[in-house]
């Protein structure tokens, strides 16, 4: 901006800002004048506005980002609802340049202003609480981080008043977003949303991170943690690593713009495809800045729910970890035509198929299917599920009463005692001895599998066994009695003062 606006940069002589602008005015009226009327400034200064405490700010982030949701929400329906009505010759009810600035303002707010703020929320509110901590590392530096992001969300929608956003993508590539081809506000806006908004996000993964490393309550190792805690650590360690790029990307599209100088400018012996390298190697990391954290939480809300431990604890820490140095491997594969030659497209595009395979939802229900079984409570009446990948009848199990001899000879019998007539009818499965005398044996009683299964899979899931036996031993210790200290450190703390 820096001295290019003026009256003029209000947009009077156009409807659907100024009525979209003044509807927003008169809703934050209305609600400043709820809160001065219930007489509430008080309480949301000294609890809300001005507070440290980590769940708090995680409530704000959440909400902020639900906020910015419904702006999202609004840019989107006007882009279709513009894309069906210019059709067969017609215009439609948006002008060109107003419908570019709505585009890039959707893909910037749900990226930056919507996603990011909800991962960054939920994990401030919930990795503290699971690690057992009381609050994170640096309180005032995770409001600080707070209200940079919020500063960002607002200049985005100021630009919906004042002047204009910017016409380039959610991206914003050079040539198009220069100072020759670009010489309105829009591109400031965009730039100096990003810049102060994604040191806020730096800040807060430095946090999150230091929280994770350094604060966890006595006895909780890193192989104790919490998977979300895991994925909550590896989006972090990301951010610390991807978001220094996109400031000093953003950075030099600035001194292009305000200095003159020539990073991204063709014609002035710079390259605007290392602003395209630059931004995807930030870009890329961001998908998983933004998907592990929600890995993580499926993960803890199956294994909850389910009453099961977490099938393979150990090998999805080490893949989840994996992702944070693939992820920095794979960028090109957004611009395979850039002309980079072969050997380059082959190593990405390799690197590419190997990240796919922790990701893709399809490999993970696979390696489930071929190396485990699952037992399922259906009501108050207990049955069994086994899924295998070989044929036959399983020992000890008759074939369900429905099912004709030619039937069960075709393949594998799955019975699943779901009521109570049908438990009548299923052969209890033998008793299997407490303790086995062979590491074969009591893999099996525990994790029936096939006779095909290779040798190092009965292994792996014998080792798993193994830990899972260890967390049964400890979640069977006695538990502190009420009112004792949970920790050394809180047998000599103060009680709080009134």
């Amino acid at each position: 901006m820096l001295g290019k606006l003026s009256w003029a940069a209000i947009p009077y002589n156009q409807p659907i800002p100024m009525a979209a602008s003044l509807m927003v005015i008169v809703g934050a009226l209305f609600v400043l004048g709820l809160v001065t009327w219930k007489g509430w400034w008080p309480y949301l200064w000294r609890e809300w506005l001005t507070s440290v405490d980590h769940k708090r700010i995680g409530v704000m982030y959440v909400l902020l980002a639900l906020v910015l949701l419904l702006r999202g929400f609004a840019d989107a329906i006007m882009m279709r609802s513009q894309l069906a009505l210019a059709a067969g010759g017609a215009q439609g009810y948006l002008p060109p340049e107003h419908y570019d600035q709505i585009f890039t303002a959707h893909g910037t707010i749900m990226i930056f202003f919507m996603a990011m703020p909800f991962m960054v929320g939920l994990m401030n509110f919930v990795v503290p609480l699971q690690l057992g901590v009381r609050d994170v590392a640096f309180p005032v530096l995770n409001a600080i981080s707070f209200w940079l992001t919020a500063s960002g969300a607002l200049l985005v929608n100021i630009s919906l008043v004042v002047g204009e956003f910017a016409r380039t993508g959610w991206l914003a590539y050079p040539p198009l977003s220069e100072l020759q081809f670009s010489p309105g506000v829009g591109v400031d806006y965009y730039l100096w949303a990003l810049e102060i908004s994604g040191i806020g996000t730096l800040l807060a993964g430095i946090n999150l991170v230091t929280t994770i490393l350094k604060m966890r309550a006595p006895g909780m190792t890193y192989m104790r943690m919490p998977v979300f805690c895991w994925t909550a650590l590896a989006s972090n360690m990301l951010i610390v690593a991807a978001f220094p790029i996109l400031t000093a990307t953003f950075g030099m599209l600035l001194l292009d713009r305000y200095v003159g100088m020539h990073f991204f400018t063709n014609d002035g012996g710079g390259n605007m495809m290392l602003f395209i390298n630059l931004i995807w190697a930030w870009g890329h990391p961001e998908v998983y800045i933004l998907i592990l954290p929600a890995f993580g939480v499926f993960s803890e809300v199956i294994a909850t729910f389910s009453g099961k431990a977490l099938f393979g604890y150990r090998s999805m820490v080490l893949a989840t970890l994996a992702i944070c140095v693939l992820s920095f491997t794979v960028w090109l594969h957004h611009f395979f035509t850039m002309g980079a030659g072969a050997n380059v497209n082959a190593f990405f595009g390799i690197m590419s198929m190997i990240i796919a395979i922790r990701v893709s939802p399809l490999g993970w229900v696979i390696f489930v299917l071929r190396f485990a079984s699952f037992d399922y409570t259906i009501g108050a009446f207990r049955g069994f599920l086994t899924i295998r990948p070989d044929s036959g009848a399983r020992p000890g199990v008759a074939a369900a009463p429905n099912r004709s001899p030619s039937a069960a000879a075709s393949g594998p019998a799955i019975p699943l005692a779901a009521t109570r007539a049908s438990v009548r009818h299923t052969r209890r499965r033998p008793r299997q001895p407490i303790r086995p005398r062979r590491a074969r044996d009591h893999q099996e009683a525990l994790f029936p599998l096939p006779r095909t299964v290779p040798r190092w899979a009965m292994m792996a899931s014998h080792s798993y066994s193994i830990c899972t036996r260890r967390i049964v031993r400890e979640r069977r210790k006695p538990q502190p009695k009420a009112g004792a200290a949970r920790f050394p450190q809180e047998i000599n703390t103060p009680p709080p003062r009134p």
